[in-house]
């Protein structure tokens, strides 16, 4: 008799198994959500250089990444992250007036249990 095909079918729950309990872990060890601050971003003027710190607290562990989606950003803006750091900067010169909304997302490392994410919405009023 060939075990093979047994032996195949058992294997796909040990990932299975391993996901669903680190996300149980985590669910369970009553860790704050992220923090985003600030709350809300301030307006930008049209062709002024514009800058602005969106720092994470709360973090069991260090973040290992904040993001956005370039093109939610008013035109003339980007976001850095600088890795080792809780925090992320909106800079540059705004290139069109308008009201550009869009989300920051951040994750942070784990440990023995998987790390924590999070998103904040904001927006920016270019005049």
């Amino acid at each position: 008799m060939n075990a093979a095909p047994a032996l195949r079918s058992k294997l796909w729950r040990v990932p299975f198994l391993a996901v669903l309990l680190s996300t149980l872990a985590c669910l369970g060890t009553g860790r704050p959500a992220l923090k985003f601050s600030p709350d809300q971003l301030p307006p930008a003027t049209l062709g002024q250089p514009y800058i602005v710190t969106i720092s994470i607290t709360q973090n069991a562990t260090p973040v290992g990444q904040m993001s956005v989606q370039a093109a939610d950003l008013p035109p003339g803006l980007s976001m850095a992250f600088f890795k080792g750091r809780d925090y992320a900067v909106i800079g540059g010169t705004p290139q069109q007036a308008g009201t550009y909304k869009f989300t920051v997302s951040a994750w942070c490392f784990g440990t023995n249990v998987a790390g924590q994410f999070g998103h904040q919405d904001y927006q920016i009023v270019v005049q």
